[in-house]
């Protein structure tokens, strides 16, 4: 095979790849965290619109009002449910656009890329460089986040579990085509830790030192493979 052919071939394979990549992306520029957070707000605003709807009803009728207080508070409170959800998705889009933001200033000679949408959710951070692919999940969240050897948890909730699906998500896909790229994931907290884990962040500087330290990758293969991951 000549070198022409087989710079061909792998063009083709590249761009095939690229392709089933983008297929992750079915709403292009819209990330995860914002399609539940406008879901979240019309489903406030819908039970709201419920609970009017019940109490003009009833009036247009000449019917005791106090008789719906019930069913109208239960609607209530399931608007408020869905006002609480959209707060937290607010929240956590905010402290990952901070994230994002620090790193690309940082990491020169990176690529850093936000919202990959998988499928089953997305990756809130990946980023591309000497040291390999880097998976990066951010939480921020009010209340203590307890960890220790093999687990990140924030009450009753795991926090590794996403991080090590979108960890397992890339590998599969780069050994799938036969590439041989180092898959780190780091989880960033932003917010009251107690513990330690290998994987867990505190801050964008100890995430900055741990994507730098560790080059392995030339500054072709870094190219080559962050532009699997372009829209």
């Amino acid at each position: 095979m000549t070198a022409t052919n087989s710079r061909a071939q792998g063009s083709i394979k590249l761009a095939r790849t690229r392709q089933r990549l983008l297929s992750f992306h079915p709403q292009p520029g819209v990330s995860y965290i914002s399609r539940n957070l406008w879901r979240e707000l019309k489903l406030a605003a819908l039970n709201l619109l419920i609970a009017v709807g019940v109490f003009l009803y009833l009036r247009y009728l000449g019917l005791e009002l106090w008789k719906a207080l019930p069913v109208v508070l239960l609607i209530l409170l399931n608007m408020k449910t869905h006002l609480s959800r959209a707060m937290r998705l607010l929240s956590g889009g905010y402290g990952e656009e901070e994230v994002f933001r620090e790193l690309r200033k940082r990491l020169r000679g990176h690529y850093v890329f936000r919202n990959l949408y998988t499928g089953r959710g997305d990756i809130d951070i990946l980023v591309v460089g000497p040291g390999g692919v880097h998976v990066v999940e951010v939480k921020r969240l009010k209340g203590t986040v307890m960890a220790g050897r093999g687990s990140v948890k924030y009450g009753k909730r795991e926090l590794l579990d996403q991080l090590e699906r979108n960890e397992e998500h890339v590998k599969r896909l780069l050994r799938r085509e036969g590439l041989e790229v180092p898959v780190k994931g780091h989880l960033v907290v932003l917010g009251r830790v107690r513990g330690r884990n290998e994987k867990l962040v505190r801050s964008v500087g100890e995430l900055t030192k741990k994507i730098k330290k560790g080059a392995v990758l030339d500054s072709f293969t870094v190219r080559d493979v962050a532009s699997l991951f372009f829209r």
